[in-house]
């Protein structure tokens, strides 16, 4: 096959339709259906000045959905951020109770230390003051 066989001539294109049949493919073939300039297909074809609304329209739309989507998340960030400050708050009590816990068991220990230390010095001394006694009786008596 050469060169010249494959060249074609765009005035003789054609290509298939929808349903099959060959259609003419030209530069020169429009959609004048509707009317032309001023009585344009409201279906097919919209101005400027109407897309321009429409867009203005849906970018309106879509920041009021993120303004609303934002204005929920918020929410929801607060309600959680209020229980983990009341979960924060239990354990805050928790600790302080079971400080106040300690500190009493400590005071009552350092009481029963203190009592104890009492009776210790106290025996103590009876102790001694019986012994020098002793003493003091078995040297009269060996004299």
């Amino acid at each position: 096959m050469n060169n010249k066989q494959q060249l074609h001539l765009f005035e003789d294109a054609k290509t298939t339709g929808a349903q099959g049949q060959l259609v003419e493919i030209s530069n020169k073939r429009r959609e004048n259906s509707g009317g032309g300039e001023p009585p344009m297909d409201k279906d097919k074809y919209v101005t400027h000045e109407e897309l321009d609304h429409a867009v203005d329209n849906i970018g309106s739309e879509v920041k009021l959905s993120t303004e609303k989507m934002s204005h929920n998340m918020d929410n929801h960030f607060a309600e959680i951020q209020k229980q983990i400050d009341k979960k924060f708050n239990e354990v805050d009590k928790r600790i302080d109770q079971a400080n106040s816990q300690y500190s009493q068991n400590f005071e009552k220990i350092n009481t029963k230390f203190e009592s104890q230390k009492v009776w210790f010095y106290g025996t103590g001394i009876v102790i001694v003051s019986v012994t020098c006694t002793v003493i003091g009786f078995l040297i009269k008596f060996i004299k």
